[in-house]
């Protein structure tokens, strides 16, 4: 055993130990401080050949009496984003996670997670195994399995409420959304933020970027030349010098396993778990897995940590086997793959945005451009009248107002946002945009002039939006003399919110077009799926004919309210009438005066009243989405099934622990349904009810929709 004394001697010179333990895993020594690095690009997922690393050089490392600490830390852009989740449908290649984090652990030499970029899942749950983390100021932490049915199953059910305390592991784990390192570092997750330069704030640990400052001889803050990266060299820098100071301070260090005082404050206040759950019971309804979260963070309270443990993974290998992490984890992929133009050319360019521009301030044309204000891009606003616009504009101010009243943005944001903003009632101001998005009132004449507007003034190669939720782009394109610059981009309301963009390709969008769309769309926080021109394109054509059955099986005898609790227990946030009455259009059911009038009207189109069971109204619902969708698929509008999913649950509350329409169609089975289709086509009729050809190949054959990828 060293010294103190020794350590610090030896503490500026350089050993020979330098070593590579995988493919993705290589230590080196910092004076007597072991730096253990993962470069496993894009994300330093935790795939086999990192865990097998690490197992190997937690192993040397803890034997070596030339080294007194250790260093974790990533190469690239990131720290530990996470498990691969390729692994997750078939048994992982040894060592198991829990074995490397076992390691990690009970080092007898004291180990600091340096962590920058994202730490998530599996990442997090490895810095939280090391004795002590540090974060860089822009890191961003948290346990995102929840997202994909799942839970934190490395230890992070019991480890982070020891941590951070019960609450504050609840909505981490229960949400799945990351925290900041400011966050991190009040709630006790980590022991000292690193800023830019090295420097340490907060914490017990303000002297670590001071010794940073004098790094050693290995190299101080310099990142090896193997990970092609330096971004990252005050983060190590600042790492090295803490866990030189922890050793010279000596242990025991402490484990996060070992904690209990902020268990105990739970076990004194048992409400929090009611507590949370009423909070969050509207955003976590119908999913499994945050219910099976929660479960598991009482364990920590309740049980010790080997038997909490071991409840997690059995929870985590309930929640993997069932159908909700199956649909989630397709719908994580479907999601990616939607991003993706396969039929364009190889690197299509795209057109720089730093201007944009939106016609029509109404409210989608305000959530338009607070989308681009809140991404940093100047937007021009026109509006036809000062009334209109002086409305547009103060409905964006109230906007920023509200969120920043609840704390989602400061005043000054605010300020700078609405600063971006900048109203105009004349078009010639849009001449230097580089995308403008006309949202004005659907209708296809106005929007025909706007067009033809448009053409006059904006400049060559900008490409020419239309917000219209569902009428001919090509119509569009056909008043200007460039319809390769037309496309539509189909904003949900409201836009400043919802996540989903239906980017429209027209007859000649150039690719260019299509890539500058779909770029722009992302920038702007925005989940962007391509989509071809008919009445509707993907998300409203399915859902119109949803509503034609919902508004049939009314005429048959059923109350809305019913086929709105239908689809409602199904996972939808609300049922159709519902969701016309939110959109503007009350319908004002009331027994006592409404009866009368829909059988009036039933009778006059030939239709008797009769029980309609709730499974009928739920297949017929569902199932008349599922035959469009099919021949969506058939026309080429949408060109994956999954795309279609994501159009279901982004932007229009599919709920997404069932994948989406069309996995979801794939899990109750397409014969089943097609049957039920010929059924309903004998028995109502419509051309909606005639079956797909798709669909019909697909059930004869046995096949899925997601055995076309």
């Amino acid at each position: 055993m060293t010294t103190d004394a020794q350590k610090t001697l030896r503490s500026g010179a350089v050993t020979s130990f330098s070593e590579s333990f995988s493919e993705s895993v290589r230590a080196e020594m910092d004076g007597a401080v072991a730096v253990v690095m993962i470069d496993n690009p894009p994300v330093n997922a935790l795939s086999h050949h990192v865990r097998r690393g690490l197992l190997d050089a937690m192993a040397r490392v803890a034997d070596d009496d030339g080294v007194d600490a250790v260093v974790l830390i990533c190469s690239g852009r990131t720290f530990i984003a996470g498990a691969d989740i390729k692994e997750f449908d078939r048994a992982p290649a040894p060592p198991g996670i829990h074995r490397v984090l076992d390691a990690i652990e009970s080092c007898p030499k004291p180990v600091v997670a340096a962590m920058h970029g994202t730490a998530y899942g599996g990442g997090l749950e490895t810095a939280m195994c090391a004795h002590y983390r540090l974060a860089a100021a822009a890191a961003r932490l948290g346990l995102p399995e929840v997202k994909l049915g799942i839970l934190p199953g490395a230890g992070g059910t019991q480890r982070l409420p020891r941590l951070v305390g019960v609450a504050k592991a609840l909505e981490m784990c229960v949400t799945g959304d990351p925290i900041d390192a400011a966050d991190a570092l009040a709630c006790g997750l980590i022991d000292a933020v690193i800023e830019d330069n090295g420097e340490a704030g907060g914490g017990s640990e303000a002297d670590a970027g001071s010794e940073a400052d004098a790094g050693s001889e290995a190299g101080g803050g310099a990142i090896s030349e193997a990970s092609g990266k330096s971004e990252n060299g005050g983060l190590r820098a600042a790492a090295v010098a803490f866990a030189r100071r922890r050793a010279v301070e000596g242990g025991p260090h402490p484990r996060a396993r070992d904690l209990d005082a902020k268990l105990a404050e739970a076990r004194a206040s048992p409400a929090v778990f009611d507590e949370f759950k009423a909070r969050f019971a509207a955003r976590t309804r119908g999913f499994l897995a945050p219910e099976l979260i929660a479960a598991s963070i009482a364990n920590s309270v309740s049980m010790d940590f080997e038997a909490g443990s071991a409840r997690e993974r059995e929870l985590l290998i309930e929640l993997l086997g069932g159908p909700q992490s199956a649909a989630q984890r397709h719908f994580f992929f479907a999601q990616r793959r939607a991003a993706k133009i396969d039929d364009g050319p190889p690197a299509t360019p795209t057109r720089p945005v730093s201007e944009a521009g939106v016609v029509g301030a109404g409210t989608m044309g305000g959530g338009i451009a607070m989308c681009f204000a809140n991404a940093g891009i100047g937007v021009t606003l026109v509006e036809r009248d000062q009334a209109a616009l002086d409305r547009g504009l103060a409905v964006v101010r109230r906007n920023y107002e509200r969120t920043a009243a609840r704390g989602g943005i400061t005043g000054a944001d605010a300020e700078a946002r609405m600063g971006l903003i900048r109203g105009s009632l004349d078009l010639a101001d849009l001449a230097g945009a580089d995308v403008v998005i006309e949202a004005v009132f659907e209708d296809m004449d106005l929007k025909r002039r706007v067009f033809a507007a448009l053409d006059a003034v904006a400049a060559p190669g900008a490409v020419l939006a239309t917000n219209t939720s569902g009428l001919d782009v090509n119509g569009l394109a056909a008043e200007t003399s460039r319809p390769e610059s037309v496309i539509g981009m189909h904003f949900f309301s409201p836009a400043n919110v919802m996540e989903l963009v239906e980017v429209v390709r027209g007859a000649a969008t150039s690719p260019e077009a299509v890539a500058t769309a779909m770029a722009t769309a992302r920038r702007i926080g925005k989940i962007a799926v391509p989509v071809g021109v008919c009445p509707g394109f993907v998300g409203n054509r399915m859902l119109a004919r949803r509503q034609a059955e919902a508004e049939r099986i009314v005429l048959e005898g059923a109350t809305p309210a019913r086929v709105d609790r239908v689809l409602y227990d199904f996972g939808f946030p609300m049922g159709p009438f519902a969701m016309q009455d939110l959109a503007g259009l009350d319908i004002g059911w009331k027994a006592e005066t409404s009866t009368e009038m829909i059988r009036d009207l039933a009778a006059g189109r030939g239709i008797e009243p009769r029980p309609v069971s709730d499974q009928e109204v739920l297949e017929r619902c569902l199932y008349s989405m599922v035959n469009e969708g099919a021949k969506i698929l058939e026309e080429g509008v949408a060109a994956r099934p999954g795309d279609i999913d994501v159009v279901g649950v982004k932007g229009y509350g599919w709920p997404l622990y069932t994948g989406g329409p069309m996995f979801w169609a794939d899990a109750a089975g397409l014969g089943r349904i097609a049957e039920s289709i010929r059924d309903y086509h004998s028995r109502l009729g419509g051309r909606h009810w005639e079956l797909s050809p798709l669909l019909e190949r697909l059930a004869a054959e046995g096949s899925t929709f997601a055995g076309l990828l």
